[in-house]
C-alpha cells in the first residue's frame, strides 16, 4: 500500500471497426490512435475497409479502494445528479456496434412481442 506517492500508467486499448465510406474517418483514427496488438487489418472482409485495436485517446474512469481502520457511513447515490449529464452529445455518433446492438435487440423484442421466441431480458 502506497503512503505518499502513487504511480499509475494507464492503458486504454479499444477495437475499431471501419467500412467502406468511411476512409477519411479510418486516415484519422490511424493518425491519432496509435495501432496496438498485430496492427490494422486492412480490407480484411468485403465491406470492411479496416479494423483492429488501437490505443484509445477519449475519456476514461479509473476507480481507487481505500480501506478505512474503522467503519465509516457512506451516504446513498443520488441516481438524478449522478446521470444528469450522461447524453451523448452533439459532435457525438454512434458507432457501427451501437448501431448493430441496437438493431438486433429491437429485432429480439419484436420476436417477443409476437410471441415467435427470443431470449429473455
Amino acid at each position: 500500500m502506497f503512503a505518499r506517492e502513487l504511480r499509475v500508467t494507464i492503458q486504454q486499448i479499444g477495437y475499431a471497426l471501419f467500412f467502406a465510406g468511411q476512409e477519411d474517418e479510418f486516415a484519422a483514427y490511424q493518425e491519432t490512435n496509435p495501432v496496438a496488438g498485430l496492427g490494422w487489418a486492412e480490407d480484411p472482409a468485403h465491406g470492411i475497409i479496416g479494423r483492429g485495436i488501437a490505443e484509445r485517446v477519449d475519456d476514461y474512469c479509473a476507480t481507487a479502494y481505500v480501506y478505512c481502520c474503522e467503519p465509516q457511513p457512506v451516504p446513498l447515490v443520488d441516481v438524478a445528479a449522478a446521470t444528469a449529464d450522461i447524453g451523448r452529445r452533439d459532435y457525438e455518433e454512434a458507432s457501427p456496434f451501437e448501431i448493430t446492438a441496437g438493431i438486433a435487440r429491437q429485432a429480439e423484442r419484436a420476436k417477443r412481442a409476437a410471441g415467435t421466441g427470443g431470449s429473455a431480458g
